[in-house]
């Protein structure tokens, strides 16, 4: 008997049994993340002085919502089916970098314009999702830039800080 089956024995655990693979702190923190993000839209519902202040977060926390009830049930469909994540699944160096990146985008476009500072952000993120191709990272960046700005300044009336837009 090697030291992991002692370990096994020791935890009262039958080793031909198979764990349970549900992630359940990512679905605690991902119910509780939700939560907080509708609570945060409903009270949007009660300070709001205009439309404008609510068109955008209520959305977007619909959306997150959405996002997160859907990756909660992918999690426990593939807990359900004993699926082990595979190696580019299971990468959380990718997450936390993605976090930094918005950070990081969040604390730049007051500095470096809104457009400049989302274009770099969206370059970044592809290049950090796997996209190679230069053909696809700066087009996609550039676009997305500009009708995020065009969004913001025209069609919404929101002044955000931009350097060449």
């Amino acid at each position: 008997m090697n030291l992991r089956q002692t370990a096994d024995t020791d935890a009262n655990t039958d080793p031909k049994t198979p764990r349970s693979r549900i992630p359940v702190g990512a679905l605690f923190f991902g119910v509780f993340l939700a939560l907080a993000m509708g609570a945060y839209a409903w009270s949007i519902l009660d300070a709001a002085r205009r439309t404008t202040d609510w068109i955008l977060i209520l959305p977007v926390a619909g959306i997150g919502i959405l996002a997160l009830a859907f990756a909660i049930i992918d999690d426990l469909r593939q807990g359900r089916r004993g699926r082990e994540p595979t190696i580019g699944e299971g990468d959380a160096r990718i997450g936390a970098a993605l976090v930094v990146l918005v950070l990081g985008f969040a604390g730049a476009s007051p500095w470096l314009g809104f457009d400049i500072a989302t274009a770099v952000f969206i370059a970044l993120a592809l290049i950090l999702q796997g996209e190679r191709r230069p053909l696809v990272v700066v087009p996609m960046a550039v676009l997305t830039a500009g009708v995020l700005v065009y969004l913001f300044k025209s069609v919404l009336g929101v002044p955000i800080p931009s350097s060449i837009i």
